[in-house]
């Protein structure tokens, strides 16, 4: 079993997804962040063994404003803001709430934080 995570290549410092992590990329595609603007999505699958490593990764290369990455599995969401990696047991809104206001310091609207609607679809907005 592997574990799902995305980020936008726009939300990495150095702009491009480093080569330690293309061999969990599946694939890429186009989003419209906020409805308005073209970001690219990165899809990845990790083996469980490497999802707290490459958090780590994630958290240490994110830009330091607007911009989260996130892995799903069926019981919890792992939110990775720039050095900081939150935790959202499925169906614990307290948990969800608290990630948001992390969210807020970093400059992330809350319309872009549906964090729980994350175990369901990859974009809470276009759907």
């Amino acid at each position: 079993m592997k574990i799902r995570g995305l980020l936008l290549r726009e939300s990495l410092k150095s702009g491009q997804v480093p080569d330690a992590w293309q061999g969990y990329v599946t694939h890429r595609y186009t989003h419209l962040l906020g409805g308005v603007e073209p970001v690219e999505v990165v899809v990845l699958m990790l083996p469980p063994a490497e999802l707290s490593d490459t958090c780590m990764s994630i958290a240490m290369a994110l830009k330091p404003t607007r911009y989260y990455a996130h892995f799903v599995t069926d019981s919890c969401l792992y939110v990775i803001f720039p050095y900081s990696i939150n935790i959202v047991p499925r169906e614990d809104a307290g948990a969800a709430e608290r990630c948001r206001q992390v969210g807020t310091m970093f400059g992330i609207p809350l319309e872009q934080m549906k964090f729980e609607a994350l175990f369901e679809v990859d974009h809470p907005n276009s759907h």
